[in-house]
């Protein structure tokens, strides 16, 4: 048995040993092709670099040329549109002048016209001034007159108009006096009845609860006569009913408003 596990052994690790080797010796033919592969691809990149950059410099130089060549021939056509501008302006020029000093014989005639016609125009205004004056003066002395008969008019106006709007001012502040002097009477009586109201309204409220002091809370309650509602200690808000003071013979009302009234002493709703 142990002679068939160690021949085992050896064949499995011989076999394994060859596999091995050809592994290996498979990766190196692999790496060998490609490193070949990558030497051609270089080789065949540089040489089409090389070729590019001739065919660049090529195109760059032709550029150039051609540049060279437009440039000159634009120059000249500047030179030329140059002369051409340079002689227009000339002309224009000469032009120029020539219009000015027509126009300005021109304009030495026609200032003389102006000033005859200024001349004829001012005396024309001088005369028609001086028949305007003389017209304004009578215009205004007839105007003065209407005004002044105008005048007496309205002051006579105005002093009817003041005497009868201080008459009628008088009898409206009489009658504005009587008025407010009633009406306030009036709305005194209202008021007075309002307040008398309301006193007896919180006086009936102010009857229906009644202080009483409760021993078994040792504290005030308030009794409420028609519903039979007790409250503790807290007083109802409508008024209520305080058992006599010790300088009062008799009851006090407690109302909503916080007034005291003494029935009888002072009753007076």
């Amino acid at each position: 048995e142990w002679a068939r596990q160690t021949l085992q052994r050896l064949f499995r690790g011989c076999s394994a040993r060859m596999v091995f080797r050809n592994m290996i010796c498979q990766r190196n033919r692999h790496n060998a092709a490609q490193m070949l592969q990558c030497c051609i691809r270089c080789w065949l990149a540089r040489t089409m670099l090389k070729r590019l950059k001739l065919e660049r410099q090529r195109q760059i130089s032709a550029v150039i040329m051609q540049t060279m060549i437009r440039g000159r021939k634009g120059r000249k056509v500047a030179l030329q549109v140059l002369d051409c501008r340079r002689r227009r302006a000339a002309a224009i020029h000469i032009q120029r002048i020539s219009r000015g000093r027509r126009d300005h014989v021109a304009y030495r005639k026609r200032l003389t016209v102006i000033k005859r016609n200024t001349a004829a125009t001012v005396l024309q205004a001088q005369v028609r001034r001086n028949r305007d004056t003389r017209y304004v003066a009578r215009e205004k002395k007839k105007l003065l007159d209407m005004k002044r008969e105008r005048g007496t008019l309205m002051l006579q106006r105005i002093f009817r108009g003041h005497k009868c709007r201080h008459e009628a001012h008088r009898r409206y502040t009489s009658a504005t006096i009587i008025q407010s002097s009633f009406r306030a009477r009036v709305a005194r009586y209202r008021v007075e009845a309002i307040r008398r109201t309301a006193i007896s309204v919180m006086i009936r409220e102010a009857r229906q609860w009644v202080e009483v002091w409760n021993d078994d809370m040792n504290g005030w309650c308030y009794y409420n006569g028609k519903t039979g509602e007790m409250l503790l200690f807290n007083p109802p808000i409508t008024g209520y009913t305080r058992v006599a003071d010790a300088d009062a013979d008799g009851p006090v009302l407690v109302l909503q408003s916080g007034r005291n009234i003494y029935p009888n002493k002072d009753l007076q709703v």
